[in-house]
C-alpha cells in the first residue's frame, strides 16, 4: 500500500491544503494527515493555538475525504515526533511510504542547504526518502533542488495558514480561505483574536441537518426517529440528536465525537442531566434557530499491568475508576502531578470524572455532582476506611491523576486485584491508571435558550415532591 505523510500545523486547514490532501489522495492508497506537535524550532505556525481546537479542524478538514485519515497522536501525547521515527513505523509495516513537502522544503537541495537536510537525520531521509514535492507560490526551484526519490507536482490551489489568521486576527474576511465548518470553528471559539474562548457559546442553525442516534429499546425514540427523518443528513451533518437517556448519548459520543458536531439530547429516559427536557413539547422546528453550547472535554486514561506488560490507553467521557475485586479491600495511593496526596487508600477503589459524569457512578458514592462546563475533575473514593472520612475532591483540568495499587508485585495482589473501568468499559487486572483530561477530544452539548445548567444540579441535590 502507497501511503502519503502530509505533515502540517493545521493551525488552521486552509482550502488550498483541503484541495492538496483530495488531489493526494487520488494518487495514492492512503494519505495519513499528521498535525504536529509543539515545535521547539522557534516556528510559530502551532504553539498559539491550543492542540484541542488543531485536533477539531484537522478533523473537519479531512475528516471526511475518503481514503484520508488524520493521525492526531502528536497532539494528544503533546509531542514532536521527528520524521524519520515515524517513517521508520510506516516501512517496519512493510508500507510504502512517501513524505509530502512543499518546495520551500527542497529549495537548496542541490546544495544539502534545504530546510530537508536541517532535520534530525535530515541527510538520510534525503538520499533515500520518497518524496512527494509540491510546488508553492513562491518558492520556485530548479531541477537539481530535488531529492533523489521524488515525485513532482505542481501547485493545486495556493495558500497560507499565516494569512487565514491575520486576516482573522484584524477582523477581516477570511472565510472565503477555510470550508464553512472551519470557518464557524474559528469565529464560536474566538480563534486568533486574542481573546479567550467563551465557557458558553451561540451556535445558530438555519436549516438544521441531523444525525440521529435512537435508543432501539425505546419505543417513544422509535417514534420521534420517523418525525425527524425527513432532517436526516447523516453524511454532512451539523447536529447530531440522541433520543433516549444519558446512556444513549454516551454512546453517540464515542462512536462520533470526531465529527466535530454539537450533540442534542431530547431526554426520553428518567434523568437525563446531560439532556433537554422538552419530550412533551417538542416539534422539529425547535431544532432551528439559536442554541446555547457547553464545552466538555474527555479524559485520556492510561492503565497498565507491570506483570503482563500490557499498557491500554482509552477515553471517557463520564467517568474512569479502580475497584477491587475478590473481597477484601483494594489498597491504593493517590498522586497529582507526581505528588503524593493520598498515601494510603483502603476500600472498594477510585473513580475520576469529568463534571459531564458526575451525576453518574460519582454521585452514586456520595459526591456532590458538577455542573456541565465546570473547570474541575472529581476524583472520589468508593467506601474507604481509610482515609477516615475523606469522599471527594475537585482536582483542575489541567493536572494529571494516578491511582495506584501498594500491593504491586506482591502475593497480596493476586489475592486482592484491581480492575480498571474506562467509561464502564472493562480493561482487565490493573496496577494503576493514569487520568488527564484529553488534549484532542471534546464535544459540545447543545441546549434551548433557556437552559440552565446551574438549576440541573440543584434539582438533582433537592428532594422533589
Amino acid at each position: 500500500m502507497s501511503i502519503v505523510m502530509f505533515g502540517t500545523s493545521a493551525n488552521p486547514p486552509g482550502l488550498h491544503h483541503e484541495v492538496t490532501v483530495r488531489f493526494l489522495a487520488s494518487k495514492f492508497d492512503r494519505v495519513d494527515v499528521w498535525p504536529c506537535g509543539p515545535r521547539t524550532d522557534g516556528k510559530n505556525s502551532t504553539n498559539g493555538t491550543a492542540p484541542i481546537h488543531r485536533a477539531a479542524m484537522a478533523d473537519l478538514a479531512y475528516g471526511n475525504i475518503p481514503g484520508v485519515i488524520v493521525e492526531s497522536s502528536d497532539l494528544e501525547q503533546d509531542e514532536f515526533s521527528r520524521t524519520w521515527k515515524i517513517r521508520e513505523k510506516y516501512l517496519a509495516s512493510g508500507e510504502d511510504v512517501w513524505l509530502a513537502v512543499g518546495t520551500d522544503l527542497v529549495k537548496g537541495g542541490r546544495d544539502g542547504k534545504s530546510d530537508i537536510h536541517r532535520w534530525e537525520r535530515g541527510n538520510e531521509l534525503w538520499q533515500h526518502a520518497k518524496f512527494v514535492v509540491i510546488a508553492r507560490e513562491g518558492y520556485e526551484i530548479d531541477s537539481c533542488d530535488l531529492p533523489p526519490h521524488h515525485q513532482y507536482f505542481n501547485s493545486v490551489q495556493s495558500g497560507s495558514s499565516s494569512e487565514i489568521r491575520d486576516l482573522a486576527f484584524h477582523w477581516r474576511p477570511f472565510e472565503y480561505l477555510v470550508n464553512p465548518n472551519i470557518a464557524t470553528y474559528i469565529k464560536r471559539h474566538n480563534l486568533y483574536r486574542g481573546l479567550p474562548t467563551p465557557a458558553v457559546m451561540d451556535y445558530r442553525i438555519e436549516d438544521p441537518q441531523l444525525l440521529v442516534v435512537a435508543d432501539s429499546w425505546n419505543e417513544e425514540a422509535k417514534r420521534m426517529t420517523e418525525i425527524l427523518a425527513p432532517l436526516v443528513n447523516e453524511e454532512h451533518p451539523n447536529l447530531i440528536v440522541t433520543l433516549g437517556g444519558d446512556g444513549t448519548m454516551l454512546r453517540a459520543i464515542h462512536k462520533y465525537w470526531r465529527l466535530r458536531v454539537p450533540f442534542f439530547g431530547i431526554n426520553l429516559g428518567h434523568v437525563g442531566f446531560l439532556l433537554n427536557n422538552i419530550r412533551d413539547i417538542f416539534v422539529p422546528s425547535m431544532l432551528a434557530g439559536n442554541h446555547v453550547l457547553l464545552p466538555s472535554p474527555l479524559l485520556h486514561v492510561e492503565t497498565w499491568n507491570e506483570t503482563s506488560g500490557v499498557l491500554q490507553k482509552g477515553l471517557a467521557f463520564n467517568d474512569a475508576w479502580l475497584e477491587r475485586k475478590r473481597g477484601g479491600m483494594a489498597v491504593m495511593e493517590v498522586l497529582v502531578n507526581g505528588e503524593v496526596w493520598i498515601p494510603r487508600a483502603v476500600g472498594d477503589g477510585m473513580l475520576v470524572s469529568t463534571a459531564a459524569g458526575s451525576t453518574a457512578y460519582a454521585r452514586a458514592m456520595g459526591a456532590t455532582p458538577l455542573a456541565v462546563g465546570d473547570s474541575s475533575m472529581l476524583l472520589v473514593g468508593s467506601n474507604l476506611a481509610e482515609p477516615f472520612g475523606w469522599k471527594s475532591a475537585h482536582i483542575p483540568l489541567d493536572d494529571v491523576i494516578e491511582c495506584r495499587t501498594l500491593e504491586r508485585g506482591t502475593s497480596v495482589s493476586k489475592r486482592r486485584p484491581l480492575y480498571g473501568f474506562v467509561d464502564g468499559e472493562d480493561q482487565g487486572e490493573v496496577d494503576g491508571m493514569r487520568i488527564r483530561t484529553s488534549r484532542i477530544a471534546a464535544v459540545e452539548l447543545a441546549y434551548l435558550h433557556g437552559y440552565d445548567r446551574r438549576r440541573k444540579v440543584m434539582e438533582l441535590q433537592f428532594p422533589r415532591s
